[in-house]
C-alpha cells in the first residue's frame, strides 16, 4: 500500500511504514525518551511508521503522535529539534489523523502550543481535518470543543482563530450529545463571542431544534437561556417536539418562560396548525398514538378553542 504523503510538502519514503517497532511505541507513549534517542541514534527514522493494536481501532503511529498521545513534552520537544521531523504525517490508517488532531482530542495545551511554535522546516498544517467521528471530516478546533478541552481550544484560537466553521460545526454537533459540559464551556464568555447564536447547520437547523429532535431536553434549557430570541428556532423546535410526541417535553414546553416566548398559533405551509400536526402528523400521514396526548396538552394550554 502506497503511504500518503502529508499536506505539508514533506517527502517520505515509502519503505518507513511498519518500521517502527512496537518497543518504541511504548517508550514514547511512556515517556522514556532516552531509549528513543538511542533508536534514532542508532539510524532509526524520526517519522518511522507502524499499525499499533494497542487502541481499539487499529492505527499508524509515529514517535511524534505516540508522545503527543501521551503528553509527553520531554519527548515532544526533542523530536521537534531533529531537523527531518514531520509535523502532518498522517498517523490513522484510515481516518488520517495528526500529531496535532490526537493532542486537540486528548486536550494536551501545552503539546498543541509546541507543535504550533515549533521552528521546524516542515510548517504544521493547522487545516488538517480528521474523519474519524460521524464520518465527516473535522479539524483540531472542532475536537478539542467536542470534547470540552478549554485550555487545548483557547491555543488553537490563539494562533488559528480564522477559522470558526469549525468551532459552529462542533456546537451543532453538541446540541444532540451527552455529556453536557462542553455546550456550556462554548457559551461561556471566553467563547460565546466567537459562535453565531442564530447560526444554522447545512439543512438549516438551529440547536434547539437539534435539541429537540434528539430529545435531549437537558441540552434545550442550557441552550434556550442564550436562544430565547431565536423564535423561528424555538417554533421549529415546537413543530418538532408535537409531531414526534415527545409529550413530557411538550408538557414544559407549554408552560413560562418557553410558553411567553414561542407562537401557539404557529403554522406552516406544508404541516399546517400545531393543533393539526398533533392529530394528523405531518404530511398528511396516519396519527401515531402516541400524539394523543400532545394533543391533549396542547389544547389544555389554551392555544386553540377545544370546539
Amino acid at each position: 500500500m502506497e503511504i500518503k504523503q502529508p499536506s505539508c510538502g514533506c517527502v517520505l519514503d515509502p519503505n518507513i511504514r511498519g518500521k517502527l517497532p512496537e518497543e518504541m511505541e511504548d517508550a514514547a507513549m511512556e515517556g522514556n525518551i532516552k531509549v528513543v534517542q538511542a533508536w534514532v541514534a542508532n539510524g532509526g527514522n524520526v517519522n518511522a511508521t507502524c499499525i499499533s493494536g494497542r487502541c481499539k481501532i487499529k492505527q499508524e503511529v509515529t514517535l511524534l503522535s505516540h508522545a503527543a498521545s501521551g503528553n509527553q513534552v520531554g519527548i515532544v520537544s526533542w523530536l521537534l529539534q531533529q531537523e527531518s521531523i514531520c509535523l502532518n504525517v498522517p498517523v490513522n490508517f484510515e481516518n488520517l489523523n495528526s500529531t496535532l488532531i490526537i493532542a486537540a482530542r486528548e486536550g494536551h495545551a501545552d503539546i498543541i502550543n509546541m507543535l504550533i511554535t515549533a521552528k521546524t522546516k516542515c510548517k504544521l498544517d493547522l487545516k488538517l481535518l480528521c474523519g474519524c467521528y460521524f464520518a465527516k471530516p473535522h479539524g483540531a478546533i472542532w475536537h478539542a470543543a467536542f470534547k470540552g478541552h478549554r485550555s487545548a481550544l483557547s491555543v488553537l484560537l490563539q494562533h488559528h482563530e480564522g477559522d470558526l466553521l469549525q468551532l459552529q460545526e462542533a456546537y451543532f454537533w453538541l446540541a444532540q450529545c451527552l455529556p453536557s459540559d462542553s455546550i456550556k464551556m462554548l457559551l461561556t464568555d471566553e467563547f460565546k463571542n466567537k459562535i453565531d447564536l442564530s447560526g444554522r447547520n447545512s439543512r438549516g437547523e438551529g440547536v434547539l431544534y437539534i435539541a429537540s429532535k434528539h430529545e435531549m431536553w437537558y441540552n434545550f434549557c442550557i441552550l434556550f437561556e442564550h436562544h430565547a430570541h431565536d423564535v423561528e428556532d424555538l417554533n421549529h423546535a415546537l413543530f418538532e417536539v408535537v409531531n414526534h410526541g415527545h409529550s413530557e417535553f411538550l408538557k414544559t414546553y407549554l408552560q413560562p418562560p418557553l410558553k411567553d416566548v414561542i407562537d401557539l398559533g404557529a403554522h406552516d405551509d406544508v404541516d399546517g396548525s400545531l393543533l393539526e400536526v398533533a392529530f394528523r402528523g405531518r404530511l398528511g400521514c396516519q396519527r401515531p398514538p402516541e400524539l394523543t396526548d400532545c394533543a391533549n396538552h396542547y389544547l389544555t394550554a389554551g392555544a386553540y378553542d377545544a370546539s
